[in-house]
C-alpha cells in the first residue's frame, strides 16, 4: 500500500470519526435539553410538537393541520420522534439533535467550498460546534483557563463567529434545519462532479441530449421547494439560474428556451407530485396554504418599524450592520460570472458558490419585500463573508511561503499537520465535551417534584400551573390561541387548522379558523397573559378577527403563569354605552381617532370596523419608496406597549376592518399613519362602532393593574 493511499484511508476514517463525533456531542447538548423542558408558552417548542404528535397521529399534512416549518422539519424530526418515543420531552431532544447535526453539515459545506478539504472543513464545524454549545465549558477549562491571554483569546472568537453561532441553535423555527436544503444542494453538485463522472450512472447522465439533462435536473430542483417555503425556493431560485448560465455559456441560442422549459417543467412535475404525496392527495390543500402563507406576512408579521423597509435607503445593503458581507457577496457574485464565462472548463466549486449567492440573494431580498426584514436572512453573508476573510488569510500565508522559496511539498505538508493537529483537537475535545454533557445529565436528571407525566419530563417553570389548569377544566372543552401543554396532557389537538393563532395567514384561513371556534362551541377560550409578555398586545391587535368572537359572552374564570381562561356564559358582556368617534386629520398620512363614551366607571373594550384606503404620493419617486404600509399607535399601554415596539401593521386598504379600542376614563385614541409619511396619504377613513364591552369581566379584573 502506498503512502498516498494509506493517507487517504486515514483521511476517510478521520473525517466519519468527526461526524460521529459532531453526532454525539449533539446527543450529548439535547440530552440536557431534557433536563427540563419548561417552555415558552408562545414560542418554538410546541410550534413543533404539534406538527409532530399531529403527523404521527396519523393526520394529513396541509389538509388536517398547518405546517408552518416545511416539510424537512416535520418528517425529519417526526421520523426520530417515532423512534424514541412520542413525548413532548423526546421532541425537544429530538429538534436540538437535528438542529445541531444540520449546523455541523451546513458550516463542513461552507468552509469546503473554500478550503476544498473535506477533513479540514469537518473539524472546523467540529470545533465551532464545541465552542457554540460550550462557552461556559472553554471559559473555565482546566488548565487553560489560567493561561494568560486565553479569555482574550476566547472573545475574540466569540465576536468573529457571532453569526455562525446560530446555525447550531434551533431558535423558535428549526432555522438551520430549514436551511440544510441549500448545503445538500451544493454538496451533490460536488459530489456528483467528483464522483459521478466516471462511473455508469455519470456517463448514462452525459450521454443524454441537452433537453433530458434540463430535465433530469429540474427533477431534482424541484424538490427542494417541498423542503421549505423560505430556503427550498431560494436553493430553487439559485439552482435555475446555475442551468441558465450553463445554457447560455453553450452559445446555442436556440436550445436557451427550450432547455429552461424542459427544466421548468420537470421541476414543477416533481414539486407538484411530491406536494400531492405529502397531503395524501390534497394538492390543492398544499398549494392554498402555502400561497396564503407569503401573501399575509408583508403587513402580518414583524411589529418594529425598522423590520418593514420602505424606501430602497433602507434596504440591505444600503442599511444595517451588514453592509460590508453583503457588498463583499455582490462583488465576489460578479468576479465569479466574469470567470464562468471565461474559462472554458472551469471549476464546479465556481458553480457552487454562484448558486448559493444567487440562492442567498434571493431569500434576502424576497423576504424583504414580502415579509418584512428579517435579520437571519442577513446571517448568511456574514457567515459567508468570515470564512471567505480566514481562507483568504491562509491564501496570503500561502503566498508569503512561496515568495520565500519554502518548497511547495514543504508547504502541503504544513497544511496536512495543521488539518491533523486540528482534527485531534476537535475529536479530544469532542469526546472529552461529550462525555462531560453526558456524564453531567445522567448525574442531575431524575423525574423529581416537577415531573409532568403528559409531557413525560421535569417543567419546573409551569409543573403546578399545569396542573391546576388540567384540574380546574376538568374535561371542559378548550380552543386557546397558543395550544401547547394543556392540549397534550389532556390528549387532544386544538379544534382548528392552525395550532397558534399567529399562523392564521389570509381572509379564507380566517375564517376557517372563526368556523372552526363557533363549530366547537368551547366551555373555555385561553389568551396569553398580557401580563405574562408584551407581544399579547400584538396577538390581541392583530387578530381581533377571534377575540371579537368570543368577547360578547365568554368571561375571565382563572389563569394560570402565563396564560388566562375564560368560560362561556349565558350572560351578555355588552354595555349600554353611547359612544362617540371623532376623525381628526393630522396630515395627508395620518388621522387621528378619538373615542369618548358616557360610561366612565370601567374601562371598555370597543369592537370596531375601520374603512380607509392609502397610496402613494408624487413624492414617491424622490424618496425611492418601494414599499408603504399602514400603521395603529395608541394611547392604552395594554394594547400599545410603549416598551420594545411601535404600533401594529393594518393591510395598505381595507374595507370594514375589526380592531379593538381600550377606553379608559371614558376616551380611547388611537392614531392611524400611512407610511413613508413623506410620500403616501390616507383617504376615506371611516370608523363604525358595533359594540362596546366590560373589559374586566371579560380580561379579569386584575388585567390592567401594571399598565
Amino acid at each position: 500500500m502506498t503512502s498516498e493511499k494509506r493517507i487517504r484511508i486515514l483521511r476517510e476514517v478521520a473525517f466519519w470519526l468527526l461526524v460521529v463525533c459532531a453526532a454525539a456531542l449533539s446527543v450529548g447538548v439535547a440530552l440536557n435539553k431534557t433536563v427540563d423542558v419548561s417552555f415558552v408558552p408562545i414560542n418554538g417548542d410546541f410550534q413543533h410538537y404539534n406538527m409532530f404528535r399531529r403527523l404521527l397521529d396519523g393526520q394529513i399534512p396541509f389538509y388536517d393541520f398547518f405546517n408552518m416549518l416545511g416539510n424537512g422539519v416535520l418528517f425529519t424530526n417526526s421520523a426520530l420522534l417515532a423512534l424514541v418515543g412520542n413525548t413532548f420531552a423526546n421532541s425537544v431532544f429530538c429538534t436540538h439533535v437535528t438542529v445541531s447535526m444540520a449546523g455541523f453539515f451546513i458550516v463542513t459545506v461552507l468552509v469546503f467550498l473554500f478550503v476544498r478539504d473535506k477533513v479540514f472543513s469537518a473539524a472546523t464545524a467540529l470545533c465551532l460546534a464545541l465552542f457554540t454549545h460550550g462557552f461556559d465549558f472553554f471559559y473555565t477549562f482546566p488548565v487553560l483557563s489560567g493561561v494568560p491571554g486565553y479569555q482574550a483569546f476566547l472573545s475574540l472568537l466569540e465576536s468573529v463567529f457571532d453569526h455562525v453561532v446560530p446555525l447550531y441553535i434551533m431558535g423558535n423555527a428549526s432555522r438551520p434545519l430549514r436551511m440544510t436544503i441549500l448545503y445538500t444542494a451544493l454538496s451533490v453538485l460536488i459530489l456528483a462532479a467528483a464522483r459521478l463522472r466516471g462511473t455508469r450512472l455519470g456517463r448514462w447522465y452525459l450521454a443524454r441530449g441537452i433537453y433530458a439533462r434540463c430535465a433530469i435536473n429540474g427533477l431534482f430542483a424541484g424538490l427542494a421547494v417541498l423542503w421549505a417555503n423560505d430556503y427550498g425556493v431560494a436553493t430553487y431560485m439559485g439552482c435555475s439560474f446555475a442551468l441558465f448560465l450553463w445554457l447560455v455559456k453553450r452559445r446555442q441560442w436556440k436550445q436557451v428556451i427550450p432547455g429552461c422549459l424542459a427544466y421548468i417543467a420537470a421541476s414543477v412535475s416533481s414539486a407538484c407530485l411530491l406536494a400531492t404525496a405529502i397531503a395524501r392527495g390534497h394538492f390543492l390543500s398544499w398549494l392554498k396554504a402555502t400561497m396564503s402563507t407569503s401573501g399575509n406576512l408583508w403587513w402580518y408579521d414583524n411589529i418594529m418599524y425598522d423590520r418593514k423597509p420602505l424606501t430602497l435607503w433602507q434596504f440591505p445593503p444600503f442599511n444595517g450592520d451588514a453592509v460590508v458581507p453583503i457588498l463583499f457577496a455582490l462583488a465576489v457574485f460578479i468576479a465569479l460570472l466574469v470567470v464562468f464565462f471565461r474559462k472554458s472548463d472551469c471549476s464546479i466549486f465556481v458553480t457552487a458558490h454562484i448558486i448559493w449567492l444567487t440562492a442567498s440573494f434571493f431569500a434576502l431580498y424576497l423576504y424583504c419585500l414580502k415579509d418584512g426584514y428579517e435579520e437571519e436572512y442577513i446571517n448568511g453573508f456574514e457567515q459567508y463573508f468570515v470564512f471567505a476573510m480566514l481562507w483568504g488569510a491562509v491564501l496570503a500565508v500561502r503566498f508569503v511561503l512561496r515568495r520565500v522559496t519554502v518548497p511547495q511539498k514543504a508547504v502541503l505538508r504544513a497544511g496536512r499537520a495543521a488539518t491533523g493537529v486540528l482534527t485531534a483537537v476537535a475529536l479530544l475535545v469532542g469526546t472529552f465535551y461529550t462525555y462531560s454533557s453526558v456524564r453531567h445529565r445522567l448525574t442531575v436528571y431524575a423525574p423529581n417534584e416537577y415531573w409532568v407525566e403528559g409531557l413525560g419530563g421535569n417543567v419546573a417553570s409551569f409543573a403546578a400551573d399545569l396542573a391546576m389548569t388540567v384540574d380546574r377544566l376538568d374535561g371542559s372543552s378548550l380552543f386557546a390561541t397558543y395550544a401547547s401543554a394543556v392540549e397534550t396532557i389532556r390528549g387532544e389537538f386544538h379544534p382548528a387548522y392552525s395550532d397558534y393563532i399567529i399562523h392564521v395567514f389570509g381572509d379564507e384561513a380566517r375564517q376557517n379558523y372563526v368556523d372552526a371556534f363557533r363549530e366547537a362551541d368551547p366551555d373555555y377560550v385561553s389568551v396569553i397573559s398580557r401580563d405574562y409578555t408584551r407581544w399579547e398586545a400584538w396577538v390581541c391587535n392583530a387578530n381581533w378577527f377571534f377575540y371579537r368572537e368570543f368577547i360578547p359572552n365568554y368571561r375571565y374564570e382563572f389563569r394560570n403563569s402565563y396564560a388566562r381562561y375564560l368560560k362561556k356564559t349565558e350572560e351578555s358582556n355588552l354595555v349600554d354605552a353611547q359612544i362617540d368617534v371623532q376623525v381628526n386629520r393630522l396630515d395627508d398620512a395620518s388621522v387621528e381617532l378619538v373615542f369618548t363614551s358616557d360610561v366612565t366607571d370601567r374601562p371598555l373594550i370597543l369592537d370596531a370596523a375601520l374603512t380607509y384606503s392609502s397610496g402613494f404620493t408624487p413624492a414617491r419617486w424622490p424618496e425611492l419608496a418601494i414599499n408603504r404600509i399602514v400603521s395603529m399607535e395608541g394611547d392604552a399601554e395594554y394594547l400599545y406597549p410603549s416598551e420594545a415596539f411601535d404600533c401594529w401593521f393594518l393591510p395598505n386598504d381595507a374595507e370594514d376592518y375589526p380592531f379593538p379600542v381600550l377606553i379608559e376614563g371614558g376616551v380611547g385614541r388611537v392614531v392611524l399613519k400611512s407610511n413613508p409619511g413623506s410620500c403616501t396619504q390616507l383617504d376615506d377613513v371611516s370608523v363604525d362602532v358595533l359594540g362596546a364591552y366590560d373589559f374586566l369581566l371579560i380580561f379579569g379584573a386584575d388585567a390592567l393593574a401594571q399598565f
